[in-house]
């Protein structure tokens, strides 16, 4: 649990605070609404391409702000290409930028991999605040992940965590060593997919149609990280040719599977088969007519844009809509856990949803299994680079069964 609010911190971070900042602040810093003096700024800026040379190298970027965050400040400025940064590390002023001032940070900037992964920014995260992302907004708080939505949609999460537990049960006792954090991948991976369009996955299976989904959905979660210098200097944008060429392909990839199962849940309802598992996807149909178009975006965009939004976060989408949408809980424990991207704009119902699964899981789990680590060596947290900065080395636990075999059996 300690790795999974590391992750979660360092993304927010890296991502929330960054980006936020980048749009916002930085804008208004160019316009003289905010006294630039006023904030810290690292010496050595370059000309035209600012402080861009203090953030390369392999070191995550995160870290390499909070090691400018102990020189300058919990507030500071970059100067990054045509744009300025403000970076805030401080409790209070992170709580400020999230809460109260959440919805002019609400926006977020015009990136390649929105533009060239996210349907031209088509889905919820990657949209610019305006009358497209309030109606999609809408939609998905309304309509999908309503009361009676998740209720039709429970059985999935019970059905597959008996599967998980039956093929974890199989794999432990005596010296076998199983890597959990994959199987957690897989778990979570099935819960959303079959949710979203009624797939899934075997655990261990390869070479399937959804087995290359996920895994065009990992090199997914390092693409929307990685630096592009067209971002920050639009007129040296060319240099990223060949980044821009991974993300088509990858386009490319995602969007003949998320089109094929579009279609085949359109030629179902045309035959109109009432017995078939009903899916997010069928609920975005129902709700979207055939000819709509939102500000430039046709039906069929928008419905795969989400479906890739909500896939795309395989890995920490459950636990990321647990911690960060009820941070408050935790903050006896976890200290300072405060500045939740976009807080003030969403719904608080929510913020119990991802609570229960955690709390599902581990239950389950725990109530089945005893775990022991592999080596008295301490667990290696190193991570690497990503949308969630996934640990770089599997944790590997040897599992023991708590239960009578028939129990496992049975489920």
């Amino acid at each position: 649990m300690i790795f999974l609010f590391s992750t979660l911190q360092f993304s927010l971070f890296s991502l929330a605070l960054v980006i936020a900042g980048y749009i916002f602040l930085g804008k208004k810093l160019s316009k003289g609404e905010v006294d630039s003096s006023t904030i810290p700024e690292p010496l050595g800026a370059l000309p035209l391409f600012g402080h861009l040379h203090l953030l390369r190298g392999k070191e995550l970027i995160c870290k390499k702000l909070a090691s400018i965050s102990e020189k300058h400040g919990p507030i500071f400025s970059l100067k990054l290409g045509s744009y300025r940064l403000v970076v805030a590390s401080d409790p209070k002023t992170v709580k400020e930028c999230f809460t109260t001032n959440d919805l002019a940070l609400a926006t977020r900037p015009n990136i390649a991999f929105g533009r060239y992964v996210g349907y031209n920014n088509a889905s919820l995260t990657l949209a610019p605040y305006g009358d497209y992302w309030r109606d999609l907004r809408k939609i998905v708080t309304v309509h999908l992940f309503s009361n009676q939505s998740i209720e039709m949609l429970g059985h999935i999460r019970s059905s597959e965590l008996n599967t998980f537990i039956k093929h974890l049960y199989k794999g432990s006792g005596g010296t076998s060593i199983v890597k959990i954090d994959m199987l957690f991948e897989f778990l979570t991976f099935n819960i959303i997919l079959r949710k979203m369009v009624g797939k899934r996955i075997g655990f261990g299976e390869v070479n399937s149609e959804e087995w290359r989904y996920k895994e065009s959905l990992k090199h997914c979660e390092y693409l929307a990280v990685i630096p592009m210098i067209g971002d920050v200097i639009p007129w040296l944008g060319w240099l990223d040719f060949a980044k821009i060429s991974q993300m088509k392909r990858l386009f490319k990839e995602l969007d003949s599977v998320n089109t094929k199962w579009l279609q085949e849940h359109l030629k179902k309802r045309s035959r109109n088969e009432k017995d078939q598992e009903r899916t997010i996807m069928d609920l975005l149909l129902d709700i979207l007519p055939e000819d709509i178009v939102i500000s430039g975006h046709v039906r069929d965009v928008i419905v795969k844009a989400t479906i890739l939004e909500s896939a795309k976060h395989v890995k920490i989408v459950s636990w990321e809509d647990t911690v960060l949408r009820k941070a408050h809980a935790y903050s006896s424990t976890f200290g300072n856990f405060i500045g939740i991207p976009r807080s003030g704009l969403t719904p608080k119902p929510l913020s119990l949803r991802g609570l229960r699964v955690v709390h599902f899981v581990l239950a389950r789990l725990l109530q089945g299994f005893e775990l022991r680590k592999v080596s008295d060596e301490p667990v290696d947290m190193a991570e690497g680079p990503g949308l969630a900065l996934p640990k770089i080395n599997p944790v590997e636990v040897v599992v023991m069964p708590r239960l009578e075999p028939e129990l496992y059996s049975s489920l």
